[in-house]
């Protein structure tokens, strides 16, 4: 997949060499695997780096679309993490009380 390699050159080139790689090797590890074998995969991966927020947000972003324009798709389970437990606590309060 062609697009990767741009996307790997890019990212080298905006956080250098060292980080680019620490990043993307922990990225794979969330995703449980040591290479990106279709579009599916690189959706997943662009999820799981955009969640670090910040340029990751903006780089994941415009990586999920390229991979989505070369067939990929959104996974029926999410990737997102859980919300932390006070935000739980806050919306199931609110459901008691009539307000969601």
């Amino acid at each position: 997949m062609q697009f990767l390699n741009q996307f790997y050159e890019r990212m080298n080139q905006s956080l250098g060499p060292e980080r680019a790689r620490v990043c993307i090797e922990e990225t794979l590890t969330a995703m449980g695997t040591r290479y990106l074998r279709n579009a599916d995969d690189v959706v997943v991966f662009a999820n799981l780096l955009a969640k670090r927020g910040g340029i990751f947000q903006v780089i994941g972003g415009a990586l999920r679309v390229q991979a989505i324009l070369r067939g990929g798709k959104q996974p029926t389970a999410a990737v997102e993490p859980a919300a932390p437990a006070r935000d739980r606590a806050s919306a199931s309060g609110a459901r008691r009380r009539g307000v969601v």
